[in-house]
């Protein structure tokens, strides 16, 4: 992967404006030809508006990669409007109007605005409307600053044509827009520019890619790429971008993607082709499903990548497209992805960036591929995007400038080392600098590893040190573990590893991240830039002279293979994550013995004999998914455990007679993972074997006939997880034992009560027992759960809310609702846990009975579903911020909302009955409003109101088109736009 900062460059001036790119890219998306087809048209009265909020709109719109059109020639009297500026409206997607209050007095901009609403009309277009200081009622009605110009067009144009405008005005003032007052500060109108900008993404949906925060010497890439693409020609092109970590390639690809995407049918940039590819057959398909996604937006059924292969050039050899292949290092990926020029229709264009010139080769010859291979950031450039990172400016401030010097020296023009680098020194004082520079000059001069520095590789592991050596301790432990392991892992996933280890993992990862060594995606997953991930393994394996047993983390399946195979375990091991694809006869637990400091270990899906007690003593971490073991022997324990899973595994019988004595026994488990032992059936002597238990997990141990009245012995439990147990019938009624219960879920089981004990789990924060079909009743003693904020309700026969349920002080969020049919095999999915409800008599269900008084005060969410037979809503708490009530088919009443203040969403969805709502316009601060299925709904009152309101969804309120068709008039108009949904 590329940095994230600048790309390198090693001529380029650091002043973009004079760059031939700029142009270039300023050419491709803003106004320049009047034969083009643009995004978007703003119309505008020059005099009002050409110089300030117009002139901030449109370089907005241009930095977005939006291609806009605005006029810069203002029409003298007696002048006509060109037909090419009619033409640039009618091949425009979106048109933006700005009416000012000297809007009317230009018949130019009036004949606009009418041939805007003739294109709305016939091909949809999408009109964004903004009101700078005056009213939208004043528009729709010609009053105000509309009312004298108007009386003049009477006099000077043709009836037919002032009542075109007029028409246009009205229709367009009754359109959600955005106004802006005439003391309004420029902040304000930037903040309404952004707005406007991402709405008119939003509906091109044609989002470019998120490019990097400083682009330093891009535009001189640009310029020598555009060449080589040379997107013009109908001719199929490959174009290779080569070069080291860190030069910036994805960066580069990024930009040049961003500046041609909307010339191609189609688009795709596939990010980190090397390592999904890593995962073999699974990798390479998941990538080509990806691509037909991206490119004709389906879903095919893949089964192998020769297949995949097949299917892309059968589908894709008609289609224009740009596709981006980023970090090849095998030409078998390109072969899967890109296989040849024929693949592909004309004009299209392949960019592959890659850092292994080799797997081009094999293509060169077929595909002709054109090679760029970008050099690293000249000195000007190279002190711009340092100043960026450490001093958040282009240039340093005078009394560092001569230390900021120094430091670029060293970085040698390499994009990745500046930003790491200039974050780094973020915020230090001089002393701090003069520190780092001389362990930059100590590093270069071998002090550090006592090794000639022979290679750029080298050199730049030797400056991404000074970070490394900067951190805590327990952040360099987890710094290498990601690099070794946990690249691409889920976030979450790894906190219970390292708390396992005793590591403080958020500290740790603030850290890294603070220090640019680490990043979280949007997926919450793992992210180490490949140099940075190099470095930590170089680390790992210094000095180990090509042993393996030497090294403290095995990542490779052939050194644990050499490892496990040689039996050569060594005191240096610290971790193993056995991948399941490497096969190893008779292994052994005694096997690990050999590794006294090994502190996790993963061995899914293998068959392993002996001991388990064997295992080292300072391992805290095991995962065994799919082990083969149905009866766990008696020795199967560790004392220093911290965190152990067993999931997916065909265990039958686990720990049922008590440990021979209190050592030999899980003395410091506080994780115990059992997710979908089905076969697992009885009970655990929990007490006796995990006494410091902290979370238990038995999701879909479906036969597991009961919880043992042993588990409420267990003092430290915070976590009980039951959902699908389903052959469960009931709760040991000692539950209340579990003072520091804070989590209970009991989802998709049999049990036809709660036990009383309930009331005794004053820690309980979190309890879920949704989905139980069988459950009818809450015990009276619930009040007494004062820490109680999520209980979830949601599928179970419980019509009746306890006496003094409101007591539940700190209850945030409750989601009642009854089970549609009888608990059934058929509603259980057992692979996604969906509920699959079949239709039920209103006869044979209880009518819920609330009032107001049986909420809490303090709630925030409520969630109300299938409520059959309920009519009516009372008066609900004050704190309400989201509102849900679903499938109440006989609602016909809903109390007064005026009082619910706080409320920002208001979802009513399949109720039938509904006619009418109450008055809206108190609700200041609702943003979403959705009342798909009432079919009856007829009136909707008081939206005049609501002033933050951002959604509205009427799907299927057939009766409400009328009313629909005046909310245009009714809602005001704030900063954001309201989509209105009748189909």
């Amino acid at each position: 992967m590329a940095s994230s900062s600048g790309a390198s460059n090693s001529s380029s001036s650091s002043s973009s404006s004079s760059s031939p790119a700029s142009s270039r890219r300023r050419r491709l998306f803003s106004s320049s030809s009047s034969s083009s087809s643009y995004d978007v048209f703003i119309s505008f009265r020059g005099l009002d508006t050409r110089t300030n909020f117009v002139s901030l709109l449109y370089n907005a719109l241009i930095k977005a990669r939006i291609e806009a059109y605005k006029d810069n020639e203002e029409l003298l009297e007696g002048e006509e409007i060109c037909s090419s500026l009619l033409r640039s409206i009618r091949r425009s997607e979106i048109s933006i109007p700005v009416i000012s209050e000297k809007y009317a007095d230009s018949k130019y901009c009036l004949l606009e605005l009418a041939e805007i609403w003739e294109c709305h009309k016939s091909n949809g277009q999408t009109i964004l409307p903004v009101f700078i200081n005056v009213e939208p009622r004043d528009v729709r009605h010609q009053t105000g600053s509309f009312e004298v110009p108007f009386q003049e067009h009477q006099r000077k144009y043709k009836p037919a044509i002032v009542e075109s405008w007029k028409n246009a005005l009205t229709e367009v003032g009754k359109l959600k827009g955005w106004t802006l007052k005439r003391d309004a500060t420029i902040e304000d109108q930037s903040n309404l520019v952004e707005l406007i900008v991402q709405r008119a993404l939003r509906e091109l949906k044609r989002t470019p890619l998120d490019e990097c925060i400083h682009p330093v010497g891009i535009d001189s890439h640009i310029d020598k790429l555009l060449p080589l693409l040379n997107t013009g020609s109908d001719d199929v092109r490959f174009v290779a971008i080569c070069g080291m970590g860190g030069l910036g390639k994805t960066t580069i690809a990024k930009a040049v993607y961003n500046c041609n995407f909307r010339s191609f049918n189609g688009s795709s940039f596939l990010i980190d082709v090397r390592e999904e590819a890593s995962q073999g057959n699974k990798g390479l398909v998941s990538l080509q499903k990806r691509l037909l996604k991206d490119i004709l937006d389906r879903d095919e059924d893949i089964s192998n990548s020769s297949q995949g292969s097949k299917l892309l050039e059968k589908r894709l050899h008609r289609e224009k497209i740009l596709l981006i292949l980023d970090d090849v290092d095998n030409y078998k990926q390109i072969d899967a992805l890109a296989g040849g020029i024929n693949w592909f229709g004309q004009g299209s264009r392949v960019i592959i960036t890659t850092r292994d010139d080799h797997c081009l080769n094999v293509h060169k010859a077929d595909k002709d591929i054109k090679i760029y291979k970008p050099k690293e950031l000249n000195a000007e450039n190279s002190l711009q995007l340092f100043s960026l990172h450490a001093f958040s400016m282009s240039k340093p401030p005078e009394d560092f400038k001569e230390l900021s010097c120094e430091v670029v020296q060293h970085a040698s023009g390499l994009p990745l080392t500046l930003e790491v680098l200039g974050s780094f020194l973020c915020d230090k004082n001089k002393d701090e600098w003069k520190d780092t520079l001389r362990g930059l000059k100590d590093i270069l001069d071998n002090k550090v590893f006592g090794m000639l520095i022979k290679s750029y590789d080298d050199e730049v592991f030797a400056r991404l040190m000074i970070s490394y050596e900067k951190l805590s301790d327990q952040a360099k432990i987890i710094c290498l573990d990601i690099a070794c392991y946990f690249i691409g892992w889920e976030a979450e996933k790894t906190i219970p590893l390292w708390e396992a280890c005793e590591l403080q993992l958020r500290l740790a990862i603030k850290e890294l991240t603070q220090k640019h060594l680490l990043k979280i995606d949007d997926d919450g997953r793992l992210r180490m830039h490949d140099e940075l991930r190099f470095m930590g393994r170089r680390i790992v394996l210094n000095d180990i002279n090509g042993d393996p047993a030497k090294c403290t983390r095995l990542w490779s399946a052939d050194q644990i293979s050499e490892v496990l195979k040689k039996d050569k375990g060594t005191q240096m091991v610290e971790g193993i994550l056995l991948p399941s694809e490497v096969e190893i006869d008779d292994l052994s637990f005694d096997d690990f013995s050999k590794m006294p400091n090994l502190r996790f270990l993963k061995v899914d899906k293998k068959i392993i004999t002996g001991d388990f007690s064997h295992l080292p003593s300072k391992l805290r971490w095991f995962s065994w998914h799919l082990a083969h073991l149905k009866i766990l022997p008696a020795n199967f324990y560790h004392e220093e455990l911290v965190h152990l899973d067993l999931s997916w595994s065909n265990i039958n019988i686990a720990w049922n007679d008590k440990p021979e004595n209190n050592i030999k026994r899980f003395k410091k488990l506080k994780v115990l993972s059992l997710v979908g032992c089905h076969q697992l059936s009885d009970s655990t002597d929990f007490f006796s074997w995990f006494p410091r238990l902290q979370r238990l997990d038995l999701t879909d141990c479906k036969n597991l006939l009961k919880l043992p009245d042993s588990i409420c012995q267990v003092a430290c439990l915070k976590s009980l997880i039951l959902n699908g147990c389903k052959s469960i019938n009931k709760l040991p009624t000692s539950i209340g034992n579990l003072k520091h219960l804070v989590q209970l879920s009991v989802c998709w089981t049999k049990i036809k009560e709660v036990p009383d004990g309930v009331g005794q789990l004053e820690k309980l924060e979190k309890l879920d027992v949704s989905c139980c079909s069988n459950l009818v009743r809450l015990p009276t003693s619930m009040c007494r759960m004062r820490n109680l904020t999520y209980f979830d309700m949601t599928h179970t026969k419980i019509a009746i809310l306890p006496d003094d349920f409101s007591k539940l002080s700190s209850l945030e969020v409750l989601r009642m609702g009854m089970v549609a049919d009888p608990y059934d095999e058929s509603a259980f999915n057992h692979e996604r846990r969906w509920f699959q409800p079949l239709q039920i008599s209103k006869s044979r269900l209880q009518t819920l009975q609330i009032s107001k008084s049986s909420f809490p005060c303090q709630l925030q969410e409520l969630y109300l579903k299938r409520y059959m037979n309920l009519e009516s809503l009372p008066e609900l708490p004050s704190t309400l911020t989201r509102l849900e009530v679903n499938n109440c088919i006989s609602l016909q009443i809903i109390s007064d909302l005026s009082g619910l203040k706080c409320l920002k969403e208001l979802r009513l969805i399949d109720c039938k009955s509904l006619v009418r709502l109450p008055d809206l316009s108190n609700l200041k601060r609702l943003r979403m409003l959705s009342l798909r299925g009432d079919e009856n709904l007829e009136e909707i009152h008081g939206f005049e109101g609501a002033e933050s309101l951002q959604e509205f969804n009427a799907g299927g309120c057939y009766k409400l088109t009328e009313t629909a068709r005046k909310l245009y008039g009714q809602v005001p108009n704030p900063l954001t736009f309201i989509s209105i949904n009748l189909n």
